[in-house]
């Protein structure tokens, strides 16, 4: 039985009899043997000499000389093991005269094999080369080999592929993973070194290998504003083993989100149950990695909603002309809709559009357009509607939203013989009785011009003039300046049913021949 450190001794009488326990001696290359001990008995004392492989050693290796009564020993320590001493036989003798005894033991010295690098753990994406590289030192080395969750790798398989290098008493071994798959992550890749020989002396160690997928789902996603949705807002994605994730809004990570699996290597993450407002729609960004890792996936989607629209007057009653009009729209959604205006007067619809300026506001996800009249007439009178449309479609189709009507009532009044004014009523409402009162004030009217004329600067047809051989040239350009008298002004605007100042509007219009932008926020078209 072989024993580290043995204690070989030996028993010397007169009569010859010799006792030596126990041989042998074991140690690892470049370490510290042990140590040997030959113990005799014997009267005179004996001498004790220890020989290696039939060599004297001297006195000056032995480590120390000790006697106890009627027993005799020394000791011999054996230092570094080197190859070279594998198989050396170390004898003690004991001399007594002529009587010798010996015993002997025998020192084996087993290779020392040591990793100069190991393995290390990587991330890669699916259909990536991956190497793993192990280096290991040693005399004797004679053999790495490379486990994958303790199943024997062989040097060409349909998934592996190991290369060895070696160069003096240093051997390179490099494992490649032909094809990075999901099923190549979350085991562990061994690399073990040793000797044949001695299959006990062996040095390994470990690596794993991490594999990032792909974002399989992240999309546009639209919702009815203001309910309580069930449907998730989801990124989901494959990795082996689970990946860390996080949804960004706005480049800053959504609280409360978590990653949950839903299969062997399927993840996802959610936005928490959501109430649909203004505030969360916009552009997501789903971004996926391994922590201290820089390799990662990302992929961008809308949170969408369709939109809402409503419409506000800054008037609620009828009001006179010429007076300030003012209709908003305020359509929410996202992406951002788009207005169109309509203006219903009795059976006739007309797309009013034109006169209108939008503003969209990115941050609270709505486009607000306005309708302006700095002078409304009896032309701009009607049932008003705002349309909000986007690209978004429900079911295969487009969709939009419309407001309700908003009802815009112009009152105007006539010139007659009496002292007393005849309010004319015109809108959607009152487009009955108005016409009924316009007879009884052309009868009354018969002998004086009363036709009015309304000013829409969307009409371009609008801007005749009527009897102009009424008032004299000079004083009918005064008054087109802006200029004349109060009494010319007066006559003007009962020939044309225009003021002074549209008058002064329009010629110059038609004088520029182009688009201009007038005291109110409405433009104008002239011909």
């Amino acid at each position: 039985m072989e024993q580290s450190g043995a204690n070989l001794s030996a028993t010397v009488t007169v009569n010859p009899a010799v006792t030596v326990v126990p041989s042998g001696l074991t140690a690892k290359e470049g370490q510290i043997a042990g140590r040997l001990q030959c113990v005799a008995n014997g009267y005179p004392q004996p001498t004790i000499t220890w020989y290696k492989n039939d060599a004297i050693l001297s006195d000056g290796i032995t480590d120390n000389t000790y006697s106890v009564t009627n027993r005799y020993g020394k000791d011999l320590d054996v230092g570094l093991a080197s190859l070279s001493d594998n198989g050396a036989v170390y004898t003690c003798e004991v001399r007594q005269g002529t009587y010798v005894a010996r015993a002997s033991s025998v020192l084996t010295v087993k290779p020392d094999v040591v990793l100069k690098s190991s393995p290390r753990s990587v991330v890669g994406s699916v259909g990536d080369v991956i190497n793993l590289t192990c280096e290991a030192e040693g005399q004797s080395l004679d053999t790495i080999q490379w486990t994958v969750d303790n199943t024997l790798v062989q040097p060409r398989s349909t998934h592996y592929n190991i290369s060895d290098i070696t160069v003096g008493n240093v051997t390179k071994s490099v494992l490649t993973i032909k094809r990075l798959e999901l099923f190549h992550g979350a085991v562990e890749y061994r690399c073990t070194a040793g000797t044949r020989e001695y299959p006990d002396i062996q040095v390994s160690d470990a690596a794993n290998v991490r594999v990032l997928g792909e974002i399989t789902s992240f999309r546009d996603t639209a919702y009815d504003i203001g309910i309580h949705s069930k449907e998730p807002f989801s990124c989901l994605f494959t990795s082996n083993p689970q990946a860390d994730a996080m949804l960004q809004f706005d480049s800053v990570a959504v609280p409360g989100t978590h990653v949950q699996s839903e299969g062997q290597y399927q993840h996802n993450i959610s936005l928490p149950v959501m109430d649909i407002n203004a505030q969360i729609a916009g552009i997501y960004r789903c971004f996926v990695s391994f922590s201290r890792s820089s390799l990662n996936v990302s992929s961008t989607a809308q949170l969408q909603i369709f939109p809402s629209v409503t419409l506000t007057s800054n008037v609620t009653a009828t009001i006179s002309a010429p007076s300030p009009l003012r209709l908003t729209c305020t359509a929410l959604g996202f992406p951002l809709p788009t207005v169109t205006w309509f203006r219903t007067h009795g059976s006739d619809t007309v797309n009013v559009t034109s006169l209108s300026t939008s503003t969209l506001d990115f941050s609270a996800k709505r486009t607000v357009s306005i309708i302006t009249y700095q002078d409304a007439f009896l032309d701009e009178a009607g049932d008003y509607t705002c349309v909000a449309s986007s690209s978004l479609q429900k079911n295969g189709e487009p969709i939009s939203a419309t407001s309700l009507p908003t009802s815009v009532q112009v009152a105007t009044k006539a010139h007659s013989t009496s002292s007393d004014d005849t309010p004319i009523i015109a809108g959607a409402a009152g487009a009955a009785g108005g016409v009924l009162v316009l007879v009884l004030v052309l009868l009354i009217c018969m002998r004086k011009w009363c036709k009015r004329r309304s000013f829409r600067s969307h009409d371009k047809s609008s801007y005749n003039f009527h009897n102009p051989i009424a008032m004299s040239t000079t004083a009918r350009t005064s008054v087109e300046q802006g200029k004349g008298t109060n009494d010319d002004q007066d006559r003007y605007t009962e020939m044309t049913g225009m003021t002074s100042n549209s008058a002064y509007n329009v010629v110059a219009a038609k004088q520029t021949g182009y688009e201009q932008k007038s005291s109110s926020p409405l433009y104008m078209t002239v011909a």
